[in-house]
């Protein structure tokens, strides 16, 4: 398995069930490198700082949006451990790898 890109993020269900305005935010918070008041500032229309602050905050906590960060950065821990496990080169850890792998797959669908 790859690793998980922003474009492979786009194509999930989990991200296609997001309202528009959550999909914009989680494509801007990526790619601000996790900036949640930027993030905030370009998916919704909240005019103070303080409240694209608070109102980032719990959109990050919602379901939705946590689920699909959650499933991104999964994607990107399981392609480093498969590095590093590749380096071993150990049946049984290639074992779990693949094991892992499955797991998010069924996840994704």
């Amino acid at each position: 398995m790859a690793k998980m890109t922003v474009d492979a993020l786009t194509e999930t269900k989990a991200f296609k069930r997001l309202s528009p305005q959550a999909q914009m935010f989680v494509l801007s918070y990526l790619r601000s490198d996790g900036d949640r008041a930027y993030a905030t500032g370009a998916a919704y229309d909240v005019n103070s700082s303080e409240s694209r602050r608070v109102f980032g905050y719990a959109i990050l906590k919602s379901r939705g949006v946590s689920s699909v960060l959650r499933l991104y950065n999964d994607g990107v821990f399981l392609d480093s451990l498969r590095t590093e496990l590749a380096a071993r080169h150990s049946d049984k850890a290639k074992r779990k790898m693949r094991e892992l792998s499955e797991l998010l797959k069924k996840e994704t669908k």
